[in-house]
């Protein structure tokens, strides 16, 4: 092997040209490929931070909505499933929540966004903190008892400085006082792929932070639920084990619960249903990375057809000589394997290159959203793979067919002269089929680069120069209600008044911004209780005049509505 290996380095390097463009194509493909396969993955198939992460699964509701259907579940539904079920070994509840952070009572509150967890949130996913401890079940059970909390990793270095005498100390968080009792893992960058929260506290706080109890309300549903299998139940088990609770509480609670029903389904399975539009980029984008691989090793299986013309009469003296056929093939395919390798090694360059353009392009959005690209172990032997493969896709064809010469003819000609017609077909086969499939990519190519300028150009159908929109919490300040009526009224009389201002409103809802259904009702309107399950926030869209300045006159305000739930991927 040793000796095949030196031989086939002497080759390779007699024909430095040849060798390059293999190399290069190689690199280009799988590069290519592996930088998709890595966007991907950040995406969508980045399995969870924790232990064992195929045993967490999501259990969500598909019920039947008057405008849409919510994934998300109440906490009494929650306790009762948690409590009855026979299939789980333990089963959390989360909910993205902003907080009025401040170090204490002399800072000024600043805007992060955390998680109202469950108290075995940490146990159930097995994530041990870095510092401190977890929570406790019980600092989960008596409202507003426990006000303890734990920081995420990169809150606690970038607003502590990584100081562990952080734990036992105090942070204000809506204007309550919480004691930190724990420091995240590094590695654990929460339950979402793309959020990461900047603490974690205990459910059984939420009414004291948000001034709303929502624990108590089995109609309004918020809560994200996950839960991890016991060893040996599969998953139509826990279906049907979670089915039998869901009858149960439709026959006990009709009113809330008689159109619920609820699916146990895998990350990866959720994560696509839940985001069809990056299950569907995922799978575009998948698709013409294989294109792109497919043409680099069409060209390198066109390059290996036109060298081993070349070889021809080489060959047909090694075989005269009492060479072996399979010793042959192995050594041609060893020369491939070297031309893999070094490909694939060049590929990784560009894999890296891609993964960090991809990571760094700004997220306009003031959410602590982290689209982390990187090329982890998965991705090296993702490539490792890709890299081996494509030996055997470009080199086997070129090997079996120059093993098999004729010998008297192949002896008596020169080299390149006995490639008869009989083998020129193949070769423009590839030629077509690099061809056929590069068309292809340039003009899917094309027509996205055009939807994206159409979109750009067009607009959304609506006039967006000179607006001005934002908002704010007044819970992080506890106004009461009447409070915060007027504080709002008081805002907008401000607002409109402000010089430049041409007009100035109050909206539960804005064009094109959020993911839910939101109904349009006219002023006063008020809901039926039952058909609350939506998130309402009041943000304040005001309009200004010509001047370019006059937009920064412009406020705005929001707050949640007491049956409301935080909106994941609101931007305020």
């Amino acid at each position: 092997m040793l000796t095949s290996i030196r031989h086939a380095l002497r080759v390779l390097r007699k024909d430095p040209v040849f060798t390059l463009v293999a190399m290069g194509s190689l690199a280009i493909g799988i590069g290519a490929t592996s930088a998709m396969f890595s966007f991907s993955d950040a995406l969508l198939m980045r399995p969870l931070p924790a232990p064992e992460p195929s045993g967490v699964m999501d259990v969500t509701t598909s019920s039947a909505a008057a405008f849409g259907a919510s994934t998300t579940l109440s906490y009494p539904d929650y306790t009762d499933l948690r409590d009855r079920n026979r299939t789980f070994s333990g089963l959390i509840a989360s909910q993205l929540t902003g907080f009025g952070f401040s170090p204490d009572a002399s800072k000024l509150p600043r805007t992060k966004f955390g998680l109202l967890v469950s108290g075995n949130f940490f146990r159930v996913l097995g994530v041990q903190p870095a510092l401190g401890r977890g929570f406790r079940d019980d600092e989960d059970q008596a409202v507003g008892r426990d006000p303890v909390v734990v920081l995420g990793h990169d809150f606690w270095v970038s607003q502590f400085g990584a100081n562990p005498g952080v734990l036992g100390s105090k942070i204000r968080l809506n204007g309550i006082d919480l004691t930190v009792i724990g420091v995240a893992p590094e590695h654990f960058t929460g339950i979402d792929v793309f959020i990461r929260p900047a603490l974690f506290v205990p459910l059984a706080m939420s009414p004291s932070l948000t001034g709303t109890n929502n624990l108590t309300k089995r109609d309004v549903r918020w809560l994200d639920i996950k839960g991890r299998l016991r060893p040996g139940v599969t998953l139509a088990q826990s279906n049907t084990d979670v089915d039998a609770i869901v009858a149960q509480l439709q026959r006990t609670f009709p009113d809330t619960n008689r159109n619920q029903h609820l699916v146990v389904q895998t990350e990866l399975h959720f994560r696509f249903v839940q985001n069809p539009p990056n299950a569907a980029l995922v799978i575009m984008l998948g698709l013409l990375a294989l294109c792109v691989l497919a043409v680099a090793c069409a060209n390198v299986a066109g390059l290996l057809l036109s060298r081993a013309s070349g070889r021809t009469r080489e060959i047909a003296i090694r075989l005269a000589i009492g060479a072996g056929r399979g010793s042959l093939i192995r050594q041609l395919l060893l020369e491939n394997l070297l031309l893999a390798i070094g490909g694939g090694l060049a590929g990784i360059v560009i894999a890296y290159g891609g993964a960090r353009f991809f990571g760094n392009v700004p997220i306009p959005t003031d959410l602590p959203v982290v689209l982390n690209v990187t090329v982890d172990q998965r991705v090296l032997l993702f490539t490792l793979a890709i890299s081996l493969l494509s030996t055997f896709l470009f080199g086997l064809t070129p090997a079996l067919r120059v093993t098999r010469p004729d010998l008297v003819s192949s002896l008596k000609a020169r080299d390149g002269e006995n490639d008869g017609r009989r083998r020129v077909w193949g070769r423009n086969l590839i030629v077509a089929g690099q061809v056929a499939l590069s068309l292809v990519l340039l003009i899917v190519s094309a027509v996205l680069l055009q939807g994206f300028s159409d979109q750009l150009m067009q607009g959304p159908g609506f006039r967006t120069d000179h607006l001005y929109l934002t908002s704010m919490d007044t819970q992080v300040a506890h106004y009461s209600d009447d409070q915060t009526r007027l504080f709002y009224k008081n805002l907008l009389d401000r607002a409109r008044a402000a010089p430049g201002v041409k007009s100035a409103t109050l909206t539960n809802a804005v064009p094109l911004i959020g993911g839910d259904t939101v109904a349009i009702v006219p002023e006063g309107y008020n809901w039926p209780a039952a058909s609350r399950v939506f998130p309402f926030s009041i943000p304040m869209l005001a309009t200004a005049t010509s001047r370019p300045w006059a937009s920064l006159c412009c406020v705005a305000a929001a707050f949640w509505r007491p049956t409301s739930r935080t909106l994941r991927g609101w931007p305020w």
